[in-house]
């Protein structure tokens, strides 16, 4: 059991060699913790996949990463402390040109 306890334990570290996470972040939401930037992020994607897949923008497949979230809103708001409401409209500004829905 130690064993394969080990061995998961490695297995995981490696294939999170790759990832990433609050390090991604350059700007503060609400002025809160990267962690909890995060988690709106994250609901924020999962939000957006299953809007744009119903709507039709977004092959059942794919998905809207958080990552790819995160990246826009450094872009505009790098070093800045910006609101939910000013992310939610920058993210679905980017989304709406990104995925066009057809008629819903």
């Amino acid at each position: 059991m130690k064993r394969l306890l080990l061995v998961l334990i490695l297995f995981s570290s490696n294939s999170l060699a790759g990832s990433w996470g609050p390090d991604l972040i350059k700007f503060s939401l609400e002025s809160g913790p990267s962690s909890e930037t995060m988690i709106w992020i994250s609901g924020f994607s999962y939000s957006a996949t299953a809007f744009y897949q119903r709507c039709g923008g977004l092959e059942r497949t794919k998905s809207i990463g958080s990552k790819y979230l995160i990246e826009i809103l450094n872009k505009g708001y790098a070093g800045k402390t910006i609101t939910a409401e000013q992310a939610t409209s920058v993210l679905d500004e980017a989304l709406n040109k990104e995925y066009q829905c057809g008629a819903i």
